[in-house]
């Protein structure tokens, strides 16, 4: 199972609820200060007196801001030596909200760790009323790989003793969890969609990649496409139509045209470009069952 890579379209990429983005740390070397220059002005010439054994009294008396530099020629400004809070974000911070989210006794408590509270509480009220309330069950947490604002957990369940991620992402009010990606792959959805009854439809967070063409492909109605989780024992292959929009824009996104640039879609080919898709399960005129692909939700993960 290959998790390496995913994060970066996790949490960047397409963010829901407008998690502030890291600001750009400056290097505090290269910072600075304007310190004065100033230049000590030249003696003026002094024609002696006619008395020489008397003479003028400025000729000994430097002027008094030749000798005292201007005081912020030593004091470097504060901002060269303290970092703004925001350039980094300790990894702890993200772990303990993980933590509380997974050990909150009610979708209450729950509640207060995941993004966008005001559409997801009553989804997570709603499931609450049919599977129980409770903290989550689990054997292991493991910190994979931090993507811009978010930091990629690896979960292990006693359900799924494997893992699957887990995006804890920076918002304004703090690291926070995407519920509807989480319980996704918590309560292991693609599997269940592709192990229930025809005609059944949903919207997954997948791994996709394009299968190899073959001479077949000149005649179908069809294309194929992998379609995966970062779990094991979980892929099938999908079909698109040639003629709709998806296909289009399936296309441009693994030509790098489509919202990746090509490097990006190269470095994600072994797993796959994370997309949230919209599924259905058909059957063919003979009866045989196959999964078409219906849309595209967005490119990447994030809420």
């Amino acid at each position: 199972m290959i998790f390496s890579g995913i994060g970066y379209l996790i949490g960047v990429t397409r963010p829901k609820t407008g998690p502030s983005a890291p600001a750009t740390i400056s290097d505090p070397t290269s910072i600075h200060s304007q310190k004065s220059g100033q230049q000590s002005p030249a003696l003026p010439e002094i024609k002696p007196a006619p008395t020489e054994t008397k003479p003028a009294p400025t000729e000994t008396t430097p002027a008094p801001t030749e000798t005292k530099p201007a005081p912020t020629e030593t004091t470097p400004a504060p901002t060269e030596t303290t970092p703004a809070p925001a350039e980094t974000t300790p990894v702890g911070d993200h772990e303990s909200a993980l933590r509380a989210f997974l050990a909150a006794p009610t979708w209450q408590s729950r509640g207060k760790h995941v993004i966008n509270p005001a559409s997801v509480l009553p989804l997570m009220e709603k499931h609450a009323a049919t599977h129980g309330e409770g903290p989550i069950d689990t054997i292991s947490i493991q910190l994979l790989e931090v993507a811009g604002a978010s930091h990629i957990f690896k979960v292990c369940t006693p359900n799924i003793p494997t893992g699957f991620p887990v995006a804890v992402i920076l918002t304004d009010t703090g690291p926070q969890i995407d519920w509807e990606s989480f319980l996704g792959f918590h309560d292991d959805h693609f599997r269940t969609f592709l192990e229930g009854p025809d005609k059944a439809e949903g919207t997954f967070d997948l791994l996709v990649k394009p299968e190899p063409e073959t001479p077949e492909d000149a005649t179908s109605h069809f294309l194929r496409y992998r379609l995966s989780v970062p779990m094991p024992d979980r892929d099938v292959v999908a079909w698109v139509r040639k003629d709709s929009d998806t296909l289009a824009k399936l296309r441009a996104i693994f030509s790098g045209s489509g919202g990746l640039d090509a490097a990006t879609v190269n470095r994600l080919g072994e797993t796959g470009v994370p997309l949230a898709l919209r599924l259905a399960k058909r059957e063919t005129n003979d009866g045989r069952s196959f999964v078409e692909v219906d849309g595209i939700v967005s490119l990447g993960w994030a809420p």
